[in-house]
C-alpha cells in the first residue's frame, strides 16, 4: 500500500509525495475510465475494476494527505472516515479480488461496498452496477471535484508552509 514499504523498508512520505501520488493516480484513473469504460461502453460493474488500482492509490494518498495536514485545514471529517473505510474495504478489494484474478466485473455481492462508495462521494444513489459508463460519468465528475478540492487545499497549505509567493 502507498507509503508503507519500499524494497522491504518502511518509507517516510511527506505531504508533497502524497499530493503528487494523488494527482498522478487520479489522472491515470480518469485515463482508464476514458480508454476502457467510455470507449468500450462498459457497465459500472466492469468499469470499476479497470479503474480500481489507480483509484485505490488515489484514495490512499488522499487519506495519507489528510493525516499529514493540520486539523484546521482538513475540512470534512465525515468524508475522511468514509474515505478510509471505502478505500480499505472496497476499492483495494475490487483490485485484488476482481482485477488481479482476471474477472470481468464486480460480483453482485459487492453491491453494499458500491453503495458505500457512491454515498461517500455523494454520487446519485440511483446508480446500479448494471448501469453503463455514460451514467457513471456523473459520479466520475463528482470524484473529480473532490480531488480538485484536495488539490486546492494542498496548494494553499504547502504554499503557506514553504512561504511560496505566487503572482
Amino acid at each position: 500500500m502507498f507509503g508503507k514499504m519500499k524494497m522491504g523498508r518502511p518509507t517516510g512520505v511527506n505531504e508533497i509525495d502524497a499530493w503528487v501520488t494523488m494527482l498522478e493516480n487520479w489522472a491515470d484513473s480518469v485515463k482508464e475510465f476514458k480508454r476502457e469504460c467510455e470507449k468500450k461502453d462498459l457497465l459500472i460493474a466492469q468499469c470499476l475494476p479497470q479503474m480500481s488500482k489507480n483509484l485505490a492509490r488515489t484514495l490512499a494518498a488522499m487519506v495519507k494527505v489528510w493525516n499529514l495536514l493540520p486539523t484546521k485545514i482538513v475540512g470534512n471529517d465525515k468524508f475522511k472516515s468514509g474515505l478510509v473505510k471505502v478505500t480499505d474495504t472496497a476499492v483495494w478489494g475490487w483490485y485484488t479480488s476482481v482485477k488481479r484474478k482476471g474477472l470481468d466485473e464486480l460480483p453482485h455481492s459487492e453491491k453494499t461496498n458500491f453503495k458505500a462508495f457512491l454515498k461517500m462521494f455523494e454520487c446519485p444513489n440511483t446508480l446500479r452496477l448494471i448501469d453503463d459508463s455514460i451514467t457513471f460519468q456523473t459520479c466520475v465528475n463528482i470524484m473529480q471535484n473532490q480531488v480538485r478540492k484536495y488539490n486546492r487545499r494542498l496548494f494553499a497549505y504547502i504554499a503557506y508552509k514553504h512561504r511560496v509567493v505566487t503572482s
